[in-house]
């Protein structure tokens, strides 16, 4: 029986394996070019350094955004109430019509070496094998879902980019998002039109706050929120722009600017 180290992985049977799934096998003498081979009756069992050298090798699989939620809900489950939760009750919270659609979510994690399943009394336990696994130092983010003023979005709105973890602070990055600047109204804050400006997304703002929010529900702007009585002053940091004067029940509050991204050109 051999198993195979290429790049950090384990290979057997033709298909990438995590070290929890290495099984018995047999291999052609030609097939074993860069393989290490053992030839005792057993597959020796890896160890915790050789388990962090196999991560540290390679390179983590990208994951999709409703696997990482589903991963990100099993820890949090987890370190909150000392066990795992039911495909059922990760299926309830995440929106999931099926126990089978988390199934195959679990399944593609397990296969990433994030997670390993173990019958235990008939039922299928869950390890989460956090202390193995790389720290990413990117996220995802998504582009703000708002009104667009007639713009037409960028061809490079139409999915997710990833963003450095750095760039964040102490923000999550399940409370921010993406919004693709419209004008130059804040040209005097070094804002300018085709900007991707990286927002805190929330209901309430300061006055001073520079802030993304939806004006009569089709106008979307960036600039600085005021509260005036009952109205709302959106003021440019540009003098060719004026200054908008809204009742506040027409405002919707996005969030609130943190960062600026500017494409190249």
């Amino acid at each position: 029986c051999s198993w195979i180290v290429v790049r950090g992985s384990m290979i057997v049977d033709g298909y990438r394996r995590s070290p929890w799934e290495l099984k018995k096998t047999n291999y052609d003498q030609r097939t074993t070019n860069n393989v290490q081979r053992t030839t005792n009756n057993e597959i020796p069992l890896p160890t915790d350094n050789f388990k962090n050298l196999i991560y540290n090798l390679s390179t983590v699989p990208t994951r999709t955004r409703r696997q990482r939620e589903v991963l990100d809900f099993i820890i949090g489950y987890i370190d909150g109430h000392g066990y795992e939760p039911s495909y059922q009750l990760i299926a309830r919270e995440l929106g999931v019509s099926s126990k089978a659609g988390i199934a195959k979510h679990i399944k593609a994690l397990e296969e990433q070496g994030l997670l390993q399943r173990r019958r235990e009394n008939g039922s299928f336990k869950l390890d989460v094998g956090r202390s193995e696994v790389i720290a990413p130092s990117s996220f995802e983010i998504n582009w703000l879902d708002a009104p667009t003023n007639g713009f037409q979005p960028e061809s490079y709105e139409a999915a997710p980019f990833a963003l450095p973890l750095f760039m964040l602070g102490d923000l999550s990055p399940k409370s921010v998002c993406a919004y693709r600047v419209t004008d130059n109204s804040m040209s005097g804050k070094n804002i300018c039109e085709g900007d991707i400006a990286v927002i805190e997304t929330r209901s309430y703002l300061r006055d001073g706050d520079c802030a993304i929010v939806s004006l009569k529900r089709k106008d979307t702007i960036l600039r600085q929120y005021y509260r005036e009585g009952s109205q709302i002053e959106m003021r440019s940091a540009n003098d060719n722009y004026e200054v908008l004067r809204v009742p506040g029940e027409h405002v919707k509050i996005h969030g609130v600017f943190r960062c600026l991204l500017r494409p190249a050109t």
